[in-house]
């Protein structure tokens, strides 16, 4: 699946796995994803249009259990939610017939994991998983 994965999606991962290192997590998870779209993909959040960068990072802060770091050369694995995440991410761009995985396509994969903390902070900023599909299948990409 990594292989379809654009530079920025691959990026995304590798921040999610900084962001879950530092606040000393074993796994990551879809909050961490959330946090490497911010670092990764600047304008993401205009699919969220109620949050900003800051509330996203703060809301996380204060919902996040936070232990001793965790060295960066530490293989971190992904939680379930977060494997989901990637799963309807990868589910998102077939449908929507994209040869290629992106940031798009992985903010609709946490959104799909309803659940989720990162879903539901979304979703209170006002994400629709709707009109971003409406939107991304009226583009042509290559």
């Amino acid at each position: 699946m990594l292989d379809r994965f654009t530079d920025k999606a691959k990026r995304v991962l590798f921040f999610a796995r900084l962001e879950a290192g530092q606040c000393g997590s074993h796994e990551i998870d879809t909050e961490h994803l959330l946090l490497g779209l911010l670092h990764a993909a600047k304008g993401i959040l205009a699919w969220a249009p109620g949050l900003t960068a800051d509330e996203v990072k703060n809301r996380i802060d204060a919902h996040t259990l936070h232990l001793p770091s965790i060295a960066t050369n530490v293989d971190l694995p992904l939680s379930q939610s977060a494997q989901d995440a990637l799963k309807h991410a990868q589910e998102e761009a077939d449908g929507l017939g994209h040869k290629y995985i992106g940031t798009e396509h992985l903010f609709l994969g946490i959104l799909g994991v309803g659940d989720s903390f990162a879903a539901k902070l979304l979703r209170e900023g006002g994400a629709d998983e709707e009109t971003m599909r409406q939107k991304l299948g009226a583009r042509n990409p290559e």
